[in-house]
């Protein structure tokens, strides 16, 4: 494996802890991660490689209307691409590779993160805010690399109490924050309450055959009551729901495997919702996938003001059956879909 690092942060302290873990890789410094990120090499096999970087123009982006909760939200990008191959999703095709990059300025969006919390205050907005750290990869899986969560346990702790910073999982590679949570306890004599894990969870037919190199079911199961008996704020995504074939009893099925192995009255909330796209993404999946026999559902598709769903309304109230069905002795499903 090879690393690329910009000269800015090759004396950063995340750096140099990167360089000494991974003292025997060859490690090639580049003024700009751009030169590399920007070359278009999708079809081209290259030898492994990891980009550390700084990020210059820190975004915290408004997320789209009724993205998830009716309080405002977030995006910041602490890195690029991921490790894992979900076919359908958008990172197979928004970046001209799959060259992963870190950035490794975490002070810097932790400011950013603050000047935004207080740029709402003076709006005298005091309802809860999310910041999502993991739309354009999967940080828990690269930890070992990045340690964003090592820098940002404490940091989101120090927030206030309407503040949440969520950090999306298909990995149950959770060694680091249960290590880091002693320290957290130490610190602030209470579990972790500002940053909430959240899994996404599909049937074992529908990740191995569209969601390769995922963590087990099994394992991500382990991983989430570990968490819960620390008490951190884990949430469940059961999306992207697939309209596959015969998948009422697909997700049946899956839900009454996990149901009895999980502690659910722990939980902190459940999202459930199907595959959602923007125009472009669709029309960039539906060129890719149009002869794949296995894609054949997105062609049926559920409009609205905002984006492509590929679920049909009775499809989607199928789910929701389903799913209601399941978890009628809890008060925690259907977010929004």
């Amino acid at each position: 494996m090879l690393i690329y690092y910009e000269s800015q942060i090759k004396n950063s302290p995340i750096a140099k802890e990167i360089f000494k873990k991974f003292w025997n890789y060859e490690k090639i410094e580049i003024q700009h991660y751009k030169n590399l990120f920007d070359i278009n090499i999708w079809n081209y096999k290259t030898e492994p490689l990891i980009i550390l970087a700084k990020q210059k123009h820190i975004a915290i982006l408004p997320t789209p209307k009724n993205y998830w909760f009716p309080w405002k939200s977030f995006f910041f990008k602490p890195s690029l691409n991921c490790f894992y191959n979900c076919k359908y999703c958008y990172l197979q095709w928004t970046f001209k590779n799959r060259f992963p990059v870190f950035f490794l300025n975490y002070e810097d969006m932790q400011i950013e993160i603050i000047n935004k919390i207080k740029e709402e205050n003076k709006k005298w907005y005091n309802w809860p805010i999310t910041f999502y750290a993991s739309n354009y990869a999967d940080l828990l899986t690269t930890e070992e690399i990045s340690q964003f969560h090592k820098y940002f346990l404490p940091f989101c702790e120090s927030l206030p109490e309407n503040i949440l910073i969520e950090t999306r999982t298909k990995s149950a590679n959770i060694s680091s924050l249960l290590q880091y949570s002693d320290n957290i306890k130490k610190q602030w004599k209470t579990p972790s309450q500002r940053i909430e894990v959240a899994f996404s969870l599909s049937p074992k037919e529908i990740a191995e055959k569209y969601e390769l190199w995922t963590a087990p079911l099994i394992e991500k199961i382990t991983a989430i009551n570990k968490l819960l008996e620390e008490w951190f704020r884990v949430w469940l995504r059961f999306l992207p729901l697939l309209p596959v074939k015969n998948f009422n009893t697909i997700y049946w099925n899956f839900l009454d495997e996990i149901i009895p192995k999980l502690s659910i009255e722990k939980i902190s909330s459940i999202t459930i919702a199907p595959l959602i796209f923007n125009h472009w993404d669709y029309n960039i999946l539906l060129k890719k996938y149009n002869n794949d026999t296995e894609f054949s559902f997105i062609k049926k598709l559920q409009k609205n003001e905002h984006n492509l769903q590929t679920c049909t309304n009775e499809e989607i109230s199928e789910f929701k059956d389903i799913f209601e069905k399941k978890f009628n002795w809890i008060k925690l499903f259907w977010d929004y879909i």
